[in-house]
């Protein structure tokens, strides 16, 4: 007489753990991604925030970089810089933790809102520019914002 062995039912649990092994696997690749990511958006904040600022057009509110900013660009450059650097060996350090891939995650929404903010800000300072001017406001201005 042949006897049943419920086998199957411990196949689901081995394919689960072999895709959670995978995407722990990836975790490292995806966070150097995601930092350079950071990092890229941290340039160009930097370069909005000097821009806007030589123009007249900021009121920093981060206290510590508007107590920076009047020292020069090359000082809020350091600053901006060491906090990132900080940030990043601090992940870089526990990067396989799933923590540290959340906020990562996080990080990049927050800088994309940021970018996507630079760019509403400039497009508003066109549209204003251009009614002083009186120049007419284009469909693709209003776009933007």
């Amino acid at each position: 007489m042949m006897s049943f062995k419920p086998t199957l039912a411990l196949q689901p649990a081995v394919v689960v753990a072999s895709a959670t092994d995978n995407w722990s696997a990836g975790r490292v690749r995806r966070i150097w991604v995601l930092m350079s990511a950071i990092w890229l958006m941290n340039g160009f904040d930097l370069i909005m925030t000097l821009s806007a600022h030589q123009q007249g057009l900021l009121v920093e509110s981060n206290p510590v970089a508007h107590a920076i900013l009047p020292h020069g660009p090359v000082a809020l450059g350091i600053f901006k810089v060491a906090l990132v650097l900080a940030g990043s060996l601090i992940f870089l350090n526990y990067r396989r933790h799933p923590l540290v891939e959340y906020l990562s995650w996080f990080l990049v929404v927050v800088y994309l809102g940021v970018s996507f903010r630079w760019v509403a800000c400039y497009n508003l300072y066109d549209i204003i520019m251009s009614l002083e001017q009186g120049q007419p406001i284009t469909q693709a201005m209003m776009g933007m914002l």
